[in-house]
């Protein structure tokens, strides 16, 4: 089952026999105090790259009067956050679903499950996770929902299966990308 893959993720791209142990975790990341923000670039980036080594994140045109840093892995998974140091406004995680790899499939959803519980607490998890087994069980088309997450933080996931991808954008609620 897919929600199993949470528990699956161990840095730095292990061997299959390693998907074991606690779910991924962005512990040290300064938002639980602030409502405003989703927290300091700097920290984030870190801790993006402690999910995913191959992250190398490069500095894009802005967005919106926003600074735009981006970044990709082997598997064409992409992160995208936007906004200045100390007023990050959106991150985006997006997978390429490698279907014929089950666990490249479930090491890539549980390093974004890793965001989700980072930005969203075990709240965010929880609903990240679920929508992981529906749309592996159940959910043959496109798929979308969102839930507002605590500190005004809405985060969306999206699923194309033509697309082969799935993307998961956190947001401040005042924010519209």
């Amino acid at each position: 089952m897919i929600c199993f893959a949470f528990r699956g993720f161990a840095q730095n791209n292990p061997p299959a026999q390693s998907l074991q142990g606690p779910p991924p975790t962005i512990e040290e990341l300064k938002v639980a105090d602030h409502d405003g923000y989703l927290g300091n670039r700097r920290d984030l980036i870190r801790h993006m790259r402690e999910l995913d080594s191959d992250f190398v994140f490069k500095q894009k045109e802005d967005v919106n009067g926003h600074p735009d840093f981006y970044a990709s892995n082997k598997y064409n998974t992409t992160v995208e956050i936007i906004g200045d140091e100390y007023n990050i406004v959106m991150v985006q995680w997006t997978l390429n679903i490698i279907q014929d790899n089950r666990t490249i499939r479930n090491q890539e959803i549980g390093k974004m499950g890793g965001l989700a519980r980072g930005l969203g607490n075990e709240e965010g998890l929880r609903w990240f996770s679920n929508i992981c087994f529906k749309i592996f069980n159940n959910v043959p088309n496109e798929y979308s929902e969102t839930k507002q997450l605590y500190l005004n933080r809405i985060a969306v996931l999206k699923y194309s299966p033509q697309l082969k991808n799935m993307t998961l954008m956190i947001t401040l609620k005042k924010y519209k990308p």
